[in-house]
Order: C-alpha cells, then sequence, then structure tokens
C-alpha cells in the first residue's frame, strides 16, 4: 500500500486521489504537497480543517496513517 501511495504522490502530472479508512474517514490528497512520508515510512497527509480560518490563512495540521488502516485508495 505504501509503495502505490508514494508511486501516486510522485505521479507528473499528479493526480488527486482519495484515502478511506477501514472507519469510514475519507482523506483527499488534492495536491503533491498534501502528502510526505516520515522517515520511519509512515504516510502524513495535511488535513484541512475547512471551517475554520486564521486572517487569509485556512487552519490545517498533519495526519500520520499507519498503512494497515488504509482500506483503499480511490483514483
Amino acid at each position: 500500500m505504501i509503495d502505490q501511495l508514494r508511486e501516486l504522490a510522485g505521479a507528473d502530472p499528479f493526480k488527486p486521489f482519495v484515502i478511506v479508512t477501514f472507519s469510514g474517514n475519507k482523506l483527499r490528497v488534492g495536491s503533491a504537497k498534501d502528502i510526505e512520508f516520515t522517515h520511519y515510512g509512515s504516510l502524513k497527509i495535511w488535513v484541512p480543517d475547512d471551517h475554520k480560518s486564521f486572517g487569509e490563512f485556512k487552519r490545517g495540521h498533519w495526519r500520520i496513517l499507519n498503512a494497515a488502516v488504509i482500506a483503499e485508495i480511490v483514483l
């Protein structure tokens, strides 16, 4: 699963995709800047806090996911 995500993250041109967890959460990866990998190989996804803003900038946070919680990747 991580290998497939690395391929998608490095695709040129980048195409947005959605990660669906077994608990039903859907995490949209809209750009290559929204996905990173830790030095341990774990997945990091940028999650915007859609209804909160600070000045002109939207706030958000990084979420680290274990590959075992990923049910599917929707292209």
